[in-house]
């Protein structure tokens, strides 16, 4: 067993401490590791600065204490022993020990790589408070041979991939560190080799020449770039994987005036082509040796666009909510007095034709309204359980029906159910599918994959891949896609892939665009499963007669109102309308203390100045309990409309307002024989 300072530095002392969460005091973890890797790479005292890193490391991050273990590399995972060599801390945390020796199967037996340093104790006591840890690993052919240790303290905290990839790094140096170290006769006994670090699978390493030459390289670096191994990337030119001369003669200028850089973000090529993010961090060796590790980051840099993203979509859905809600508002006027023309005029072929093509027109209006009043609020989904198998097969048999293009389709056996708003999700579907098929006007064929998939924080979902054989889409404007109003079609919109970005994030999923290397587009969704019980319907109100009745109707735009006075006149109902939910509880009041009561009511949901239906029917409902209500919006994925049962309502009228659907929503409470 190595004993702690027999041959690295002393372990350094630490001042008792409470244990606490991991904070970054002010400082980016990125930022942290970035200063640390470049101390450990430019050392010339290196068992200084290891302690000294260590020290830094634990008092940025908030830590218990920090430790860095060396193995012997034994032929399987529960023969590795690893000894204590450095310890920035107290040798006992919250009355737990902390141990020289840690089993590899013990420390990395949970993917989690978080345990209590208690379960490590020789004598199994489980005493005091517990002294949670992570260790990050650093392997040789499969096997631990050394680690980092973060004592957290007495509670726990969950890294992100991310984060781990940024501390996995560090473990790197440390390991690079010790390496260094052992070359300069500091150490011998375990001989730690360049071999040991190099085939960690999450940081890419390498060595090149100024000119381009690999000079070594491990295979995790190979696998990001497309290879199968390291041989055949050792055989090219680095220079290839750059997107410019000019982006690599950068880096290198940066090396020469400083010596090392640390984690500078660069844009790479796969062997197929395709784009790879990493952090690049690397010394300058005397003869002209570059010598570095680098993170793939691509992950992370598309998170940062999705919040990019996001942030730009949020002020554009603002503006478009305003428009869409007024056009809406306009609409319900003009299509409720053309529906109610239709009616007078009923028999009259040229006047009925005009008015249908008039309200044909008025409809597809209101149908972009819809849309936009999508993308703008999208109203929060109503989630059930959606058979994902049945509602791909409905949606691709409306998109693609009359069309040239015929759809390969392979989901996973068992793929399941989702958690989603059904009428959300058809869209979504419906707008991926006429875009494809859109791409492929003469004809072709669209793939569609799908199976059950983890998603980025481990929960449950559904994968599917929507891909078409047409042209594809310009690097260029991939980032433009999802934008709205973006089109590079003659009649396009520009919401549709808008639309389906904006419905997945109120679900909680995700959409991501590829452009493959053999051509064509490919849109990657991913939506959670889950399940949900079904709410209790209430029971309608018994039907009343006779079929006409005394109506109130709220809502704060005065055209609305009017129009729709007249056509609830017109199926025979008597009307008082008001302009806010004030005055019709004031009114309904006024009519109970007069003995009277309104048959039913129509209340606005939204009004922007003053009470909605929402709060106006529970005030009127402390007047009459027993009062039948409807409540009336644009807002169709509003959830008061999809579960108008739970605030008290007993049925929904969208609008604009037409008259079968005001006659629709009545006759179950009021009769078929109305006017």
């Amino acid at each position: 067993m190595t004993e702690p300072g027999s041959h690295h530095d002393p372990i350094l002392p630490l001042a008792p401490r409470s244990a606490q969460k991991i904070e970054t005091a002010g400082k980016p973890l990125l930022g942290i590791v970035s200063e640390l890797m470049r101390l450990l790479m430019e050392a010339v005292d290196i068992g200084t600065t290891i302690a000294r890193s260590l020290e830094q490391l634990g008092q940025s991050l908030g830590l218990a204490g920090v430790a860095l273990y060396e193995g012997v590399n034994r032929e399987n995972l529960d023969s590795v022993t690893m000894s204590l060599c450095h310890l920035w801390g107290n040798e006992q945390v919250s009355g737990v020990p902390v141990p020289r020796e840690l089993r590899a199967s013990d420390v990395f037996a949970n993917t989690k790589m978080q345990f209590d340093l208690r379960s490590t104790l020789d004598d199994g006591e489980e005493n005091g408070s517990p002294l949670y840890c992570t260790c990050l690993p650093i392997l040789q052919g499969g096997s631990i041979v050394a680690c980092l240790a973060l004592f957290l303290g007495e509670e726990q905290r969950s890294f992100s991939n991310y984060e781990i990839s940024l501390l996995t790094a560090l473990a790197a140096s440390f390991g690079s560190a010790l390496l260094r170290q052992h070359a300069q006769g500091i150490a011998t006994k375990t001989g730690l080799r360049y071999q040991q670090i190099s085939e960690s699978k999450v940081v890419g390493m390498f060595r090149t020449a100024l000119d381009g030459r690999f000079l070594e390289a491990n295979d995790a670096l190979a696998h990001w770039l497309g290879f199968d191994g390291r041989e055949e990337l050792l055989e090219l030119d680095a220079r290839i994987f750059y997107p410019s001369e000019d982006l690599r003669d950068k880096v290198l200028e940066e090396l020469r005036r400083l010596g090392s850089i640390t984690f500078c973000e660069v844009e790479l090529r796969r062997k197929d082509g395709s784009p790879v993010w990493v952090f690049v961090n690397g010394i300058l060796l005397d003869g002209g040796v570059i010598e570095g590790t680098m993170i793939d980051i691509s992950d992370h840099k598309r998170s940062q666009k999705r919040a990019l993203r996001r942030e730009k979509l949020q002020a554009l859905r603002v503006l478009a909510g305003g428009i869409a809600h007024d056009f809406n508002n306009l609409l319900t006027s003009l299509i409720g007095n053309v529906s109610l023309a239709r009616e007078i005029v009923r028999g009259q072929d040229t006047l009925s034709r005009i008015l249908d093509m008039v309200e044909s027109a008025t409809v597809r209006a209101q149908d972009m309204a819809s849309q936009l009043l999508t993308f703008a609020r999208g109203g929060q989904p109503i989630r059930r359980i959606v058979d994902v198998e049945s509602s791909v097969l409905d949606a691709v048999q409306l998109s693609l029906l009359g069309s040239k293009v015929h759809c390969d389709l392979q989901l996973e056996e068992g793929i399941g159910t989702i958690f989603a708003d059904s009428g959300q999700w058809h869209q979504v579907l419906c707008n991926l599918l006429i875009n494809s098929a859109q791409a492929m006007s003469k004809g072709g064929s669209i793939r569609i994959t799908g199976r059950r998939e983890q998603g980025v924080d481990g929960g449950d979902g559904v994968s599917l891949c929507i891909a078409d054989q047409g042209p594809g889409i310009a690097e260029e404007i991939l980032d433009k896609v999802f934008d709205p109003f973006f089109t590079t079609k003659k009649d396009g919109s520009g919401l549709g892939l808008a639309i389906c970005h904006s419905v997945l994030e109120r679900h909680g999923g995700r959409i991501d665009i590829e452009v493959p290397a053999e051509g064509g587009t490919a849109f990657h969704i991913w939506m959670p499963a889950g399940e949900v019980e079904e709410p209790e319907t209430v029971p309608a109100k018994d039907r009343k007669e006779p079929m006409q009745g005394w109506l109130l109707l709220m809502d704060d735009r005065e055209d609305v109102r009017d129009i729709g006075e007249t056509m609830l006149g017109h199926l025979g109902f008597r009307v008082d309308s008001f302009e806010n939910g004030e005055a019709a509880v004031a009114a309904y009041r006024e009519a109970m203390q007069q003995g009277r009561r309104y048959d039913a009511v129509i209340l606005d949901l939204r009004v922007p100045e003053g009470m909605g239906g929402v709060e106006t029917l529970q005030a009127i409902r402390e007047i009459d309990p027993k009062v039948l209500a409807f409540v009336s919006s644009g807002y169709s994925s509003d959830p008061v409309m999809a579960n108008y049962e739970f605030e008290g309502f007993h049925g929904v009228i969208g609008k604009p307002y037409r008259l079968r659907d005001l006659r629709q929503a009545l006759s179950p409470h009021f009769g078929e024989g109305l006017k």
